[in-house]
């Protein structure tokens, strides 16, 4: 998971160099040590800036030090988590939040619900219950929340008095991978997902976290080309999790069918193509299985390894397809 981890002790020699003002680190000074594959790393505290901005949990760090040195190191470490929100401790919603303004139904309550349920919560809870009181009323339906609540979280066993505020309570306390409430004492919220990840769900294979290194030799895809975003992650490489890599895998492989297809179209001849097109996985291109048997009787067989390598990565380029189709009209 994303966290940011370092020791923090005091310099046993004069030897080490600090990484950021290239000045020697005196013996028996605080100083922040990374370790890496590559070599390890030495930081005077006050020159010590963590590559991720955000909340640095004090369980992640191991700390060498006592008396004055420590004091001394819980005040930095105070002043750089107060710019950032703690990703440790869960957010506290108002308990009990009642609706405060006075509205009347609208008698297109049942067409703005439908249209609501295509946008998120956050933006009908922060964004429409601002809009004017026909839209405040709206945002307040149970019928609307008690959809997000069950789009999401399992159907709660106890009768539930208020979807609204018992989504709320889900979404800022409970595990996006199981949807089980976190304890205070051991809480974490990704700041990739912005959303509670437990340790269990973080172990297992949807959220594992792929480097840029990973992704291209399991997906065989540039990264480079995904729509995603990439966080800072173990030894600093730009990494993220799984089952955002194979989403964005699958949609990038689809804008390449479209292309594909738009090329063949108002082309009735080309027909067997499209079914070899139709035929392909896109989310399992990468693992390399062989063809249908009865794919290979199509008369377009000998293009498929082409089409597949388009598809995965865009290999061969747009114009390929061009020439093929001149080639054979």
């Amino acid at each position: 998971m994303f966290r940011i981890e370092f020791e923090a002790q005091y310099c046993k020699s004069s030897l080490t160099r600090c990484r950021v003002c290239q000045q020697n680190i005196k013996k028996h000074d605080i100083r922040i040590f990374i370790y890496h594959m590559s070599g390890n790393e030495y930081y005077h505290l006050n020159c010590y800036r963590p590559k991720v901005m955000q909340y640095i949990c004090e369980k992640d760090i191991r700390m060498n030090l006592g008396g004055d040195g420590l004091q001394r190191f819980k005040e930095w470490l105070e002043e750089w988590n107060s710019k950032y929100p703690p990703i440790d401790k869960p957010y506290h919603s108002p308990p009990n939040m009642l609706k405060q303004v006075e509205s009347k139904p609208s008698k297109y309550k049942r067409a703005w619900i439908e249209v609501f349920r295509f946008m998120s919560p956050a933006e009908v809870a922060s964004k429409l219950s601002f809009v004017c009181k026909e839209f405040y009323h709206i945002t307040w339906d149970e019928e609307l929340w008690h959809f997000y609540y069950t789009n999401e979280f399992p159907v709660p066993e106890i009768e539930v008095d208020n979807w609204k505020n018992s989504y709320i309570a889900m979404a800022l306390k409970a595990c996006i991978g199981c949807h089980k409430l976190m304890e205070e004492d051991n809480f974490f919220r990704c700041p990739l997902l912005k959303k509670p990840l437990c340790m269990n769900c973080s172990n297992t294979k949807k959220f594992r976290v792929l480097s840029k290194s990973q992704i291209k030799a399991h997906y065989q895809i540039n990264p480079n080309l995904l729509n995603v975003q990439f966080y800072l992650g173990k030894w600093s490489t730009l990494s993220c999790y799984n089952f955002m890599i194979k989403k964005a895998v699958v949609e990038y492989r689809q804008q390449n069918k479209q292309i594909l297809l738009k090329e063949l179209e108002n082309k009735p001849q080309y027909q067997d193509l499209k079914e070899i097109l139709d035929s392909i996985k896109l989310g399992k291109l990468h693992k390399n299985d062989p063809p249908d048997a009865n794919l290979m009787a199509n008369p377009f067989y000998p293009c498929y390894e082409k089409l597949a390598k388009y598809l995965k990565n865009k290999e061969g380029g747009a114009k390929w397809i061009h020439g093929y189709l001149k080639n054979n009209s």
